[in-house]
């Protein structure tokens, strides 16, 4: 996965083109300054909090198959 900085409008025109529905396409951008941003980049104790275990890096769950558990 790779980050990819767009304008807003960039940003519109990139998800309209898959024809998904207006409030679709504003679900998929409206996140988008937050992260640019970096206000979305914390690591917090939530998984392991609910969980009773480490969080699963995007590596081990590749490694696994694809299995959470």
């Amino acid at each position: 996965m790779r980050y990819h900085p767009e304008t807003l409008d960039e940003a519109y025109a990139s998800r309209a083109g898959h024809g998904a529905p207006p409030w679709q396409v504003e679900a998929w951008v409206s996140p988008s300054p937050a992260i640019a941003a970096g206000e979305v980049a914390a690591v917090t104790d939530d998984v392991p909090h609910l969980t009773g275990h480490a969080a699963t890096t995007l590596a081990e769950l590749v490694r696994r198959g694809g299995t959470a558990c």
